[in-house]
């Protein structure tokens, strides 16, 4: 997953789980190209279907971040999509 966020808006990240998990948490990372972990959030899935995720545009202590293209890793059940 690749996106570009702009300042003062939301990023919303959308994904599909196909199968139930035995474990209904997932985690998303945001990194800059640098390789830098600017913010994570932890995720509640309800079960299979399509899920969706806002990011602000913010690290962890929710400053703004500078425009531009950061990476997204998406973790279910210790698998991580990129």
């Amino acid at each position: 997953m690749r996106f570009s966020p702009i300042p003062g808006t939301d990023c919303v990240i959308q994904f599909v789980v196909a199968t139930p998990s035995p474990h209904p948490g997932a985690s998303i990372r945001i990194y800059s190209i640098a390789g830098k972990e600017v913010a994570a959030q932890a995720i509640r899935l309800s079960g299979p279907g399509t899920h969706s995720v806002t990011w602000k545009g913010t690290d962890d202590s929710r400053r703004g971040i500078a425009p531009g293209t950061y990476l997204c890793r998406l973790v279910i059940n210790g698998l991580a999509i990129k």
